[in-house]
C-alpha cells in the first residue's frame, strides 16, 4: 500500500488534544490512567504533536478533581520542590496513595468515588447480606417444614389413640354380648338323718306340680298382645293404635315402617308420644336379650 502523508490543520489538532484531556473515566484504574497518557502522547507525537509538561499539569488536576485524596495529600505534593515533581513521581505517589485508600476502603466499606475499587466494599457487604438473607430463608423454611410435620405428626397420633378407644368399645361390647350369665343351681334340700333314723314307713310320692297356662295367665294380667292385621298395603295409615304383624312380608313390613315415619315427621303431640314409646319398647327388648 502507498503510505500518504496528511498534514494536520489548527482544528484537527485541537480535536485531538481535546480527546487527550478528556479526563480520567469511570471505573478506569489510576494506573491505567497514566498509561493511557503515555500512550496517546505517543501517538501524538507520531503526528507532530508535542506533550511535555501539560501531561503532567492534566494528571495533576485530575487528581484534585476527583476529589478522592484529602487536602493534606495534595497540600504534600504541591509542597514539594520543583525538582521532585516530575513525571514519574507524580505517578508514584499518587498510586502509592491511591492503593493505601483501596485497601482502607476494602476494609471499612467506605468511599466516594465510582471509579476504581471505591465500591467494592459495599459490593461485597451485600453479597454478605445477600448470603444472610438466604440462609434465614432457608432456616425460616425448615421451621416451617419442622412446624407442619409435627402438626401432621399429632394429628396422626390423635387419630390413632381415637381408633384405638373405638376399638376397644367394639371389643367390650363384644365381649359383653358373647358372655353367658350364670344361672343359679336350685338346690333340693335332704332330709336330715334324724327325720331318717326317725321315721320308718315310706313318704308318700310328692305329687306333679300343676302346669300353669301361660297364655290365660297373660290375657288375664292384661300383658296378651293383640295380633295385627293380615297385611298393610302402601295406602294403609299408621296410628298409635296399629299393631305391627311380625309374620307380614318384607313388603308389607316396609309399608308399615314408612307409613310409621310419615306420621312421626308430623311433629304432633301423639307422634311424639307415639315414637317415645316404641323407642322405649325397642330399649326394653335390646335389654332383655343382653339379659338372656
Amino acid at each position: 500500500m502507498e503510505t500518504k502523508w496528511v498534514f494536520l490543520d489548527e482544528r484537527q489538532r485541537k480535536t485531538l488534544i481535546d480527546n487527550y484531556e478528556r479526563g480520567w473515566e469511570e471505573n478506569e484504574h489510576i494506573s491505567a490512567f497514566a498509561t493511557r497518557l503515555d500512550d496517546e502522547q505517543a501517538k501524538l507525537l507520531a503526528d507532530g504533536i508535542t506533550i511535555s509538561d501539560g501531561k503532567k499539569s492534566h494528571y495533576i488536576l485530575e487528581m484534585w478533581n476527583c476529589k478522592r485524596f484529602s487536602e493534606p495529600v495534595m497540600s504534600k505534593w504541591t509542597n514539594r520542590l520543583p525538582a521532585r515533581k516530575t513525571w514519574a513521581r507524580a505517578k508514584s505517589y499518587f498510586e502509592k496513595k491511591a492503593g493505601e485508600l483501596d485497601k482502607y476502603e476494602l476494609t471499612n466499606g467506605v468511599g466516594d468515588k465510582p471509579n476504581e475499587f471505591a465500591g467494592a466494599a459495599t459490593e461485597m457487604k451485600e453479597q454478605l447480606q445477600r448470603a444472610i438473607e438466604a440462609i434465614e430463608r432457608k432456616d425460616e423454611e425448615h421451621a416451617l417444614a419442622m412446624r407442619e410435620a409435627k402438626n401432621e405428626a399429632k394429628e396422626l397420633r390423635d387419630q390413632v389413640a381415637a381408633l384405638a378407644k373405638m376399638i376397644d368399645s367394639l371389643s367390650s361390647e363384644v365381649k359383653r354380648k358373647k358372655r353367658i350369665p350364670r344361672r343359679r343351681r336350685s338346690v333340693s334340700p335332704t332330709p336330715s338323718s334324724e327325720d331318717e333314723e326317725s321315721s320308718d314307713e315310706e313318704q308318700p310320692p310328692t305329687p306333679p306340680r300343676p302346669r300353669k297356662n301361660k297364655r290365660k295367665a297373660r290375657v288375664q294380667s292384661g300383658k296378651e298382645k293383640k295380633k295385627g292385621k293380615a297385611t298393610f298395603g302402601e295406602d294403609d295409615l299408621y296410628n298409635p293404635n296399629t299393631i305391627y304383624n311380625p309374620n307380614w312380608g318384607l313388603k308389607c313390613r316396609r309399608n308399615y315402617f314408612e307409613a310409621r315415619k310419615v306420621f312421626w315427621n308430623k311433629n304432633t303431640k301423639a307422634s311424639r308420644a307415639d315414637e317415645l314409646a316404641k323407642m322405649k319398647e325397642k330399649h326394653e327388648r335390646a335389654e332383655r336379650r343382653n339379659k338372656e
